[in-house]
């Protein structure tokens, strides 16, 4: 039971980081480039995390570093 929930958290935070990778890479095509400013570009625009927070640097890092 514990793998498949596993498994099925892994295909949401695999959907949520494709859908905010599209988002970051308009925010790029914009002109900005920097990790700071692409998580205050996501703020601004009402975007959440998966855990319904503010998006920092660290998160957006983490976003496109994910395989």
């Amino acid at each position: 039971v514990a793998v498949m929930g596993r498994a099925r958290n892994s295909e949401k935070a695999r959907a949520f980081n494709t859908t905010t990778r599209a988002t970051i890479n308009h925010i790029k095509d914009s002109g900005i480039v920097t990790l700071a400013g692409i998580a205050i570009a996501l703020n601004a625009r009402g975007c959440k995390t998966r855990r319904g927070k503010k998006f920092s640097s660290t998160t957006v890092q983490r976003i496109l570093t994910a395989a």
